[in-house]
């Protein structure tokens, strides 16, 4: 994600502060999918991942810390799963890190890739696509390497699937 700094705005009802949503800043309206919340002493191989979805769905599991998304390299990590009502699924990092608290966000790696097909145009081995881009649609055409090229620079590698 090209902004991961968390940003935070007056709310408009004189509560506290609201979370700016970095990929549609002009719509802030998130709701919470899932959390995550992961247990490990410091350095250790294993972690204990307690994961909570709506509608009570809970689990409790012991993994390689490897085999995880826990934002701490070292010891203790929380993860807010957001949708936001505008925009891609995104992630709210909360690491421990040698005594410090770390806040970051992340796009959600399964959730957030897209489905875009490739649309054959006229002129042989040309194609067009449309995506979603910063809360809107964007297009691109060419041949499948510009195309692929494009959707990297624009979504980030691996955050979409091209279907021909």
């Amino acid at each position: 994600m090209e902004n991961d700094k968390v940003e935070m705005m007056k709310d408009s009802w004189g509560q506290g502060y609201t979370l700016s949503n970095p990929s549609d800043p002009c719509n802030p309206w998130m709701h919470i999918k899932k959390i995550e919340i992961f247990d490990r002493p410091e350095d250790a191989e294993k972690v204990q991942v307690i994961t909570y979805e709506k509608e009570g769905k809970c689990s409790i599991q012991t993994k390689n810390n490897a085999a995880t998304n826990n934002p701490s390299d070292r010891r203790d990590g929380l993860v807010i799963h957001f949708e936001p009502e505008n925009g891609y699924p995104i992630n709210l990092n909360i690491a421990q890190h040698k005594g410090e608290i770390l806040v970051s966000w992340s796009a959600s790696a399964k959730e957030n890739k897209q489905k875009i097909k490739l649309q054959p145009e006229k002129e042989y081995l040309n194609y067009f696509v449309e995506y979603k881009f910063n809360g809107g649609i964007a297009t691109a055409n060419g041949s499948v390497r510009e195309i692929k090229k494009t959707l990297d620079q624009d979504i980030g590698e691996e955050r979409y699937i091209l279907n021909e």
